[in-house]
């Protein structure tokens, strides 16, 4: 049985990628120094590390879904957190596996960078893509959602005044 310790830096709580091992979700716990680490046991010599990161706002029925979503949060208050900066993000690394693997995936300052993710390990690897992207179609839909709620919040505040002035 080969372990494959991963820790990963630089991810805050409003930018999390999606990691999988030769397909398999994984999921990371957050340590007490704020950064995150994944234990995976596997028999095969290599495996596929996957980082990606995709957006709701690149959907078929995005607008649907996000204004389903607005309302049933109460208007927002409980809605989950949409990335205005819309960073999609594709990276798969193919590793040769030892006994024992320390990984450590340090995620760049994805607006400086020409890279997304430094990886440091102690076994051999291949990168075969390291890519990140502003998808501007998703950043065209994330300011129409935002114009769209700020003009239902207007209607709901004119409709409760007038609702307000008739009944007192």
């Amino acid at each position: 049985m080969k372990n494959i310790n991963i820790k990963i830096t630089g991810v805050s709580s409003k930018f999390n990628p999606y990691v999988t091992i030769d397909g398999n979700k994984v999921k990371y716990k957050k340590n007490s120094f704020g950064s995150y680490e994944i234990n995976y046991q596997t028999e095969n010599e290599t495996v596929e590390l996957a980082i990606f990161k995709f957006l709701e706002l690149q959907g078929k029925f995005w607008f649907l879904f996000a204004l389903i979503s607005f309302i049933l949060s109460l208007f927002g208050i409980f809605e989950p957190f949409y990335d205005k900066n819309c960073v999609v993000l594709d990276c798969l690394y193919k590793l040769n596996l030892n006994e024992q693997n320390n990984i450590k995936l340090s995620f760049n300052n994805l607006i400086t960078q020409s890279r997304a993710v430094e990886i440091d390990c102690d076994c051999n690897f291949e990168e075969i893509k390291n890519i990140y992207y502003i998808d501007k179609k998703a950043k065209r839909n994330w300011l129409i959602l935002l114009i769209t709620k700020i003009l239902i919040w207007i209607a709901l505040v004119l409709t409760l005044i007038f609702i307000l002035k008739k009944y007192i």
